[in-house]
């Protein structure tokens, strides 16, 4: 994957199988980028209050985490109760409007909540941050795949971040990879920064 996306992330009929591909495509693009780096340069930052990749890759792994166990949730609960369905299926406004604030190019700078804003010490430790995305990316295959048959415009969750906010699960599976090809180009304009230390 170049540092345009090869997705159109806004749109939500891709499907499970779809978003399946497109985390796969994601992960090996990270996992390629971020594997070769050293310490320094995972945790190099542009600026002081600009990320590194390591941190860019620590935040998708808190957004992701905070947001797996009320889907998987919220997929068990849908299948008990029989609340299938067969895509293509119908998103409101307000689900096409969040898909369209966190999929690519981005609009504009935004700040991300304090719980997913990740830190930084002595270093973040590179094979942690990487192993705990994989991890996750494998969580998420298997849930997308147990999602199969679920009616994904009629489950709704509740935003880890934002209390108020109430989505259909086919919107948060749109989110994650569309949220990460977003980080995905951040994380390439750091690699391509003058600034960046090379070996």
């Amino acid at each position: 994957m170049s540092t345009r996306p090869s997705w159109n992330y806004r749109d939500t009929a891709a499907g499970l199988d779809g978003w399946r591909e497109q985390l796969q495509e994601l992960h090996a693009e990270y996992v390629a980028l971020a594997g070769g780096l050293d310490a320094e340069q995972f945790d190099w930052q542009p600026a002081p209050e600009k990320w590194s990749i390591g941190q860019i890759i620590a935040h998708l792994n808190a957004t992701n985490h905070e947001l797996f166990g009320p889907l998987q949730r919220a997929v068990g609960t849908a299948r008990a109760r029989g609340v299938h369905g067969e895509p293509p299926f119908g998103y409101g406004w307000l689900g096409r409007w969040f898909l369209d604030e966190v999929a690519p190019p981005a609009k504009r700078a935004a700040r991300a909540p304090a719980k997913y804003a990740p830190q930084m010490s002595e270093g973040l430790g590179k094979d942690a941050v990487l192993a705990e995305f994989s991890r996750q990316h494998a969580d998420l295959q298997q849930l997308l795949q147990a999602a199969a048959g679920v009616h994904l415009a009629r489950v709704h969750v509740r935003s880890p971040a934002l209390w108020l906010l109430q989505l259909p699960v086919g919107i948060w599976f749109a989110s994650i990879p569309a949220h990460g090809a977003r980080h995905w180009i951040q994380a390439c304009a750091v690699r391509e920064h003058p600034g960046f230390p090379r070996r």
